[in-house]
């Protein structure tokens, strides 16, 4: 049988996390709790229902799992926990992270690529970018009625 304190514990766990979610403007889902998490979590990962019962109060992350979601969301790890520090210090000095979920899948893709295909992307994004930039270059001599 569970003891109070355990319940109440995991109870307002799931309060601060829902908070820190929707501060973050992440939906308080499940799914996409898990999936935003999994991309940030570097082999830590976890499933659909075990976010589900961390938003459920019926769990608390590992020590591991919680300082990723501290991270990612921008809070303190025993804020999370426990609700015992003082966050806007944290947030002021640690900006959450500003790579959007696409961003995350390309580096996660590239990092899964070998070290050939690795070299190989980045060749490729030099020729782009160097394309980008004599594109940008010629359209700006366009606007100013100049040959190229």
């Amino acid at each position: 049988m569970d003891s109070k304190i355990a319940s109440d514990e995991r109870l307002h766990f799931r309060d601060r996390l829902q908070a820190a979610l929707r501060a973050a403007k992440v939906p308080v889902r499940a799914s996409t709790v898990a999936q935003e998490f999994n991309l940030r979590a570097d082999g830590a990962t976890v499933t659909t229902h075990a976010v589900r019962k961390w938003l459920g109060g019926d769990a608390i992350p590992t020590h591991e799992r919680l300082v990723i979601l501290a991270s990612w969301l921008g809070v303190h790890a025993s804020w999370l926990l426990y609700g015992d520090a003082e966050n806007s210090d944290f947030t002021e000095k640690q900006p959450v992270p500003s790579l959007r979920t696409q961003e995350l899948l390309l580096l996660r893709d590239f990092n899964h690529l070998s070290p050939i295909g690795q070299t190989v992307l980045r060749e490729v994004l030099d020729i782009l970018m160097k394309n980008l930039s004599s594109d940008t270059v010629s359209q700006d001599t366009k606007r100013r009625g100049k040959k190229p």
